[in-house]
């Protein structure tokens, strides 16, 4: 049962991660005219262009969480709060650990926004 959760999780974050979908996510969240080095800055800048194990991994918590240096000169972490500075960021933070990440569709973590839908 646990092989069969873990394959179809991977699945669907295997199809939400394609790269027509981060290019939409990219100019939703940034400019619809974003040249393409813009699109792959933004993504690069975010963490979105790791390989998909990784991100898989750290989506789970099983795998420490980004720490980037962005191009725009700020530093983004996966693992970081509205209130945690990004230096005091815990390493892993994921499904395991209850966090279920940030919903950029409703602006709000997504622990949240489930139980109203």
């Amino acid at each position: 049962m646990l092989l069969t959760a873990l394959c179809l999780t991977f699945i669907v974050f295997w199809l939400t991660n394609l790269y027509p979908k981060l290019e939409v996510l990219a100019k939703t969240q940034g400019n619809f005219r974003m040249s393409d080095e813009a699109v792959v800055s933004f993504l690069d800048n975010r963490g979105y262009t790791q390989s998909l194990p990784i991100k898989y991994g750290q989506w789970l918590g099983v795998l420490p969480g980004y720490v980037i240096d962005g191009s725009d000169g700020e530093i983004r972490a996966k693992c970081e709060g509205n209130s945690v500075p990004t230096d005091s960021t815990p390493r892993f933070c994921g499904i395991i650990q209850g966090n279920w990440g940030f919903s950029t569709v409703a602006k709000e973590n997504v622990s949240d926004v489930l139980p109203t839908r």
